[in-house]
């Protein structure tokens, strides 16, 4: 058995707690040699809880092993697995049924994420859907298109970049991402109807999601996902920046968005965010967020952001931190089905 697949059998009884301290040794083993398999079970287990399967009182604790795991990619080594699993508690043998499996849910739902759900397959006597994606075009995505500074405020109208002051710039010494541009944060300004100081330099876009409905078929869930790529470029270590990106969504009409603004946060129906620290080592490389959220038939919009913020009372000015290669793509799925049971 290779390693991938004694991964797949030792993740399954984590999730669902039948893995004894042999069991989690071989698996934090398995973790410190292999980078793919750490980012693979970070990956896993964020789709595995925003596509409804895992269980709800374990959500705290699987919230900290993803964060833990995210934080300290691309380490390797017995120091990384000892850390993020340390405090990690198995979930209880009892484990709440969901309507759509009868027997041992989490085991099957695991097992498929694990394969990736990108074929079908029988695991424990389930047949596993494919997981289809789909890129969402974006209006400049990779900062590509003119150059200068973007519009003040959020936006107005849905495919448009406006926000803080920020611009689009060719740097003659900086690699970018991709293409030949990049983003970059200038200065933070305070968000309409916010009293406080600036801490954050923010780019809006607004998206049309009903498009996106159609590719949404009966019987499947769906979950979007944003990512960009951010690079602090001080020549030497200051003041901690965290870099994020986020989007939440919206029923209504996109244009309305600014007139009720920031009330309307109160409105969300679901929302994502991933973000990292920049300061001490982590400057001179492009850092990859990925940020989810599930997305409900409801929602007719989504206000993407994309930002940089000073993290403690130090101020900070901005000019070297830039961002690249914004990406938004729609994964759906269809609801585990059983073909067959086994009992145990």
């Amino acid at each position: 058995m290779n390693p991938d697949e004694r991964f797949e059998l030792l993740w399954t009884d984590f999730l669902e707690g039948d893995l004894d301290a042999e069991g989690m040794a071989e698996l934090q083993s398995l973790l410190a040699q292999h980078s793919h398999l750490q980012e693979r079970a970070t990956d896993l287990l964020q789709t595995h809880r925003l596509l409804g399967f895992a269980a709800q009182e374990e959500r705290a604790s699987t919230e900290v092993f993803a964060r833990e795991v995210l934080n300290r990619l691309p380490k390797t080594g017995e120091v990384f697995v000892g850390a993020v699993m340390r405090d990690m508690k198995p979930a209880p043998p009892s484990l709440p049924r969901f309507p759509w499996l009868t027997w041992r849910p989490l085991t099957a739902a695991a097992a498929g994420i694990v394969l990736g759900m990108l074929c079908t397959s029988v695991v424990f006597g389930y047949s596993m859907p494919r997981l289809a994606q789909r890129v969402f075009e974006l209006a400049n995505p990779g900062f590509e298109l003119g150059t200068g500074k973007l519009p003040s405020g959020l936006p107005r109208r849905v495919g448009i970049w406006s926000g803080d002051e920020v611009e689009i710039i060719v740097h003659p010494d900086l690699k970018p991402s991709e293409g030949a541009q990049v983003l970059r944060f200038v200065k933070a300004e305070i968000q309409e109807g916010l009293v406080r100081s600036a801490r954050s330099c923010d780019v809006f876009q607004l998206i049309d999601l009903r498009s996106l409905r159609d590719h949404i078929k009966p019987g499947e869930e769906a979950a979007l996902e944003l990512s960009a790529d951010f690079l602090d470029a001080r020549g030497a270590p200051g003041p901690t920046v965290r870099f994020a990106c986020a989007l939440m969504l919206f029923a209504g009409d996109p244009a309305e968005l600014h007139t009720d603004w920031p009330a309307a946060l109160d409105d969300i129906l679901s929302a994502g965010k991933d973000q990292i620290d920049c300061g001490d080592g982590l400057a001179g490389r492009w850092h990859r967020l990925t940020a989810r959220c599930v997305f409900p038939l409801g929602a007719d919009f989504a206000l993407l952001r994309v930002n940089v913020a000073q993290v403690n009372p130090v101020p900070v000015e901005f000019g070297q931190q830039f961002a690249d290669n914004v990406k938004l793509v729609l994964k759906t799925h269809r609801a585990l089905h059983m073909i067959a049971a086994t009992g145990r």
